[in-house]
């Protein structure tokens, strides 16, 4: 049977110019990635259910790809904003204030990462989190103070699998450093120093930007700080009083 395109609707005729041009072989890796979708949500939500707090051991991979995601946020922010036309890059403050229009997708994906069971922000590198809720928060993309102040009162050891089969482990020891139950703070993000080659690349390095006003309140309490070791330093030193050297007599 014989179908005249010219007779069809150009959508229909489209769709089927479309399904004709895959191969067979292109289809079943289309249905192969779906059904690796599919897996992949299955076991997303096996690990949710079978999850009882954060645990490095057990689900690592997990907290590396979200801490990756947590740095790329710091220093990519600016390429996530749908909007950042309507700003200029090269000056951050006109960032601040707006309401941001974010990437599809990106405050979903992140907020239900970081709320969910394995609670990533308790395992991530604490430097990592902190600079993530600070940004985060003077952006107005996600509010995460309360889930910090939460996480203060955990203790991974009571999480921590032992030959990876999810048991207490012993927290008897009285050691309070719960550091080696979380990710170091690598930095994948290092300038390219090497003189001949570094040309290939010079051009596409983003160099990180600071947000004005970020750490306005620290800056201004180290500020304070030198002003009042200033003034202890420039005070002269008091001399010995009357009473004093009859008391010695």
């Amino acid at each position: 049977m014989q179908v005249d395109l010219d007779d069809m609707d150009d959508e229909v005729a489209g769709a089927i110019v479309q399904a004709i041009a895959i191969s067979p072989a292109e289809q079943e890796d289309e249905e192969k990635d779906e059904e690796d979708d599919s897996d992949d949500s299955d076991a997303e939500i096996e690990n949710e259910l079978t999850c009882r707090g954060p645990d490095l051991k057990k689900y690592g991979t997990f907290y590396a790809m979200t801490q990756a995601l947590l740095y790329i946020f710091c220093f990519r922010w600016r390429d996530l904003i749908d909007s950042s036309e309507e700003f200029d890059d090269e000056d951050p403050q006109a960032f601040i204030g707006q309401e941001l229009v974010w990437t599809e997708g990106i405050k979903e994906t992140l907020s239900r990462a970081i709320y969910s069971k394995l609670n990533p922000l308790k395992i991530c590198s604490p430097p990592i989190v902190s600079e993530f809720a600070k940004i985060a928060h003077h952006l107005r993309f996600m509010y995460v103070y309360p889930l910090l102040e939460t996480n203060k009162r955990i203790r991974l050891s009571q999480f921590a699998s032992a030959n990876g089969q999810g048991a207490l482990r012993d927290t008897g020891n009285g050691s309070n450093d719960e550091s080696w139950h979380q990710l170091d703070a690598y930095f994948p993000f290092d300038p390219y120093q090497l003189p001949v080659s570094k040309k290939w690349i010079e051009d596409d390095y983003v160099q990180w930007k600071g947000i004005p006003g970020l750490n306005q309140d620290e800056d201004e309490d180290d500020s304070s700080a030198e002003e009042d070791d200033d003034e202890d330093e420039g005070e002269p030193a008091e001399d010995d009083t009357a009473t004093d050297d009859e008391g010695e007599d």
